[in-house]
């Protein structure tokens, strides 16, 4: 039996994929920050030489509060030193780490005769964000201490918790006006559909970088109208006001191609 070790067990993949495994097939260890704080060495280590997995799964992460304000340190701490941590008891355990990464790595717009492309897993990362540089730390030290990885982007993940879909429901039913970019673009991409590609990786010798994003684009504005169609909205189209530069929301283009998925022969995903 396959023995997987899920950190943030309780955010959105690691949510999922504790339900979606199957106990016969896998023995589960999901821990969060009260179990096991992956910012500290020495209870990683522990628990790595105690339940002595084949596989961790990397779900936890620091992300950006509502309100906008970054803790730069906390940042570093949970999203590179934690990666640190987990790649280095990885490589001492030989276990295979699969790390969860984001769009944000990529900050800006890549152009290419004057159009938007979307970025492959070959493109140069140029993070313009603390939260995105803090990620891209943490991909860089799997990188750099741990043989056996997979690190897997995704972008705008939605589920069960805090996420952009959430955070527009919440200011619907708030009767507060939702104001929606349009100048920001990637794919939504739900953290059932990332969690099956997660599951994917645990069984096979794959390694390396992967885009796990869900076909298509949209805008964060198209997206918002999507929800409250969803959610069976009368005028809809009403209750969301599109924004841009002119109110501070600056242009944002992370799209992810899934190119490894294709030319690994693995699939690729929904739209």
């Amino acid at each position: 039996m396959v023995k997987v070790w899920i950190t943030g067990a309780s955010g959105h993949v690691g949510r999922e994929l504790t339900r979606m495994l199957n106990a016969m097939d896998y023995e589960i260890f999901p821990t969060d920050i009260d179990e096991v704080d992956v910012t500290d060495a020495d209870a990683v280590n522990q628990y790595m030489q105690i339940s002595r997995p084949d596989v961790v799964i990397n779900c936890a992460a620091y992300h950006v509060p509502e309100d906008g304000s970054v803790d730069s340190d906390m940042a570093y701490k949970v999203n590179a030193l934690g990666a640190r941590n987990l790649a280095y008891a990885c490589q001492a355990y030989s276990g295979k780490l699969i790390h969860l990464s984001t769009d944000d790595v990529f900050g800006g717009n890549k152009q290419l005769d004057g159009r938007s492309e979307a970025f492959t897993e070959f493109d140069m990362p140029h993070p313009a964000t603390v939260y995105g540089k803090s990620k891209l730390a943490g991909e860089e030290l799997v990188r750099s201490l741990c043989t056996r990885y997979v690190i897997i982007r995704s972008s705008w993940m939605y589920g069960i918790g805090r996420d952009y879909m959430n955070q527009v429901i919440k200011t619907y039913r708030s009767g507060e006006t939702i104001k929606a970019p349009r100048n920001q673009i990637a794919s939504p991409t739900s953290a059932t559909a990332v969690a099956r590609a997660v599951a994917y990786f645990i069984d096979n010798e794959k390694y390396g970088t992967y885009h796990v994003s869900c076909n298509g684009s949209a805008t964060r504005y198209e997206f918002a109208l999507e929800i409250l169609k969803n959610l069976g909205v009368d005028g809809f189209d009403e209750k969301v006001v599109p924004v841009g530069e002119a109110e501070g929301f600056g242009e944002e283009f992370t799209l992810l191609d899934n190119l490894m998925l294709r030319i690994d022969g693995i699939g690729n995903m929904k739209d």
